[in-house]
């Protein structure tokens, strides 16, 4: 609690941003919906978009950015090689960098919350408040590019009526690949688990899969992957799995667990809701596709760079909540329930806020700066 009220004051930019969001909602309940829009999506290209470099990654963003020798087609993904030399011979600043990809994130959740939900506002605010989402933009912005852009592809390959469907999904797939090449992975467990998806399945075994996972140690997924993989793997590459296999034999830290047991309590829950929806293909696949999140997260909850797969997956919980809402018809019921999930996520917010960076040693989101600040100095 110390470290909360010593740092209140750091929290006022977090704070301004959630109010002026709220804020933005009630207005589009009481009068033009439309304008919510263009407004709230402005309010969050700004505040993101414009940011300082005042994370780690930020700051290699930056680096790489201002030195393109640093930049090669074997190290980083191709769009960003050439939106970074694009922006920079039209002679802007790293602050173009992080407002484009905002931007281009913001809009491919947007498109995508809107082919999969009408509880717009609901599911762009549990956006903002996920850990792995919105705040992510601060850190893993590449991946969290990459994630909106499946997102979307994904909202257009479950509604089976589009036109072109299949042509649409595949250039997004491809477009995904180019921003993280993470995505890959994504594609290639959607497509084997495509039909798989649409089923229900006994809610035991849901359960199970979920428990198991989070039983089996990372370090044990490792070691069996070294094995299979270990006629072709490198050498180099072998010694350094192995030496993390050995570092992570242990259980993974509290806060990792905690964010799996969490995970695990939304999935059944999540699952206990299907039989409301049995006739609701879209709905089944959202809530299979969040608990294969749950189930890889936990495999990997000792390999931070391996979790961040399951992002691609939780991110549905975005619009399952708010569908799953919209079950309660009666209105006091509606509300406490609607207010009870806002709680939620805002604990979630503040958590993700109060992220303590090893490698900075400090909780980095406290320092959060705008380009915009520079102006009234």
């Amino acid at each position: 609690m110390d470290v909360f009220f010593n740092n209140f004051g750091h929290l006022l930019p977090w704070m301004l941003l959630l109010t002026a969001y709220l804020a933005l909602s009630v207005h589009a309940e009481l009068t033009n919906r439309r304008v919510f829009i263009f407004a709230s999506l402005a309010l969050l290209v700004i505040f993101a978009g414009l940011r300082q470099s005042f994370t780690p990654d930020l700051l290699r963003y930056r680096n790489m950015y201002e030195d393109p020798d640093l930049l090669t087609f074997g190290f980083m993904e191709p769009t960003f090689i050439l939106i970074s030399k694009a922006l920079g011979a039209l002679g802007l600043d790293y602050h173009a960098l992080y407002l484009v990809y905002t931007a281009i994130t913001l809009a491919f959740i947007y498109a995508g919350i809107n082919n999969l939900t009408r509880h717009i506002r609901l599911a762009l605010f549990l956006y903002i408040s996920i850990p792995a989402c919105f705040l992510n933009l601060f850190v893993e912005m590449r991946q969290v590019c990459a994630i909106a852009i499946t997102f979307y592809a994904t909202s257009i390959f479950l509604k089976k009526e589009t036109r072109h469907r299949l042509l649409k999904v595949s250039g997004l797939a491809i477009l995904s690949i180019l921003f993280h090449y993470s995505s890959l992975l994504y594609w290639v467990i959607l497509f084997c688990s495509c039909k798989l998806i649409r089923r229900s399945y006994p809610t035991l075994l849901y359960i199970a899969a979920m428990a198991v996972s989070m039983a089996i140690p990372t370090s044990l997924i490792i070691s069996g992957f070294m094995f299979v993989a270990s006629p072709v793997m490198p050498a180099k590459l072998g010694e350094i799995l192995n030496a993390f296999a050995h570092s992570t034999a242990s259980l993974a830290e509290a806060g990792q667990m905690l964010k799996s047991a969490v995970y695990i309590a939304i999935g059944i829950f999540f699952v206990l809701r299907l039989r409301r929806h049995k006739d609701d293909a879209s709905f089944r696949a959202l809530v299979n596709l969040f608990v294969i999140g749950v189930v890889i997260l936990n495999l990997a909850r000792g390999f931070a760079v391996a979790s961040r797969l399951a992002y691609f997956f939780l991110v549905y919980q975005i619009i399952v909540f708010p569908e799953i809402l919209d079950d309660v018809k009666e209105r006091a019921r509606s509300l406490l329930a609607g207010y009870a999930l806002v709680l939620f996520y805002l604990g979630q917010f503040l958590w993700g806020v109060f992220y303590f960076s090893e490698e900075a040693q400090s909780y980095v989101y406290l320092h959060y700066q705008n380009a915009l600040s520079l102006l009234f100095r």
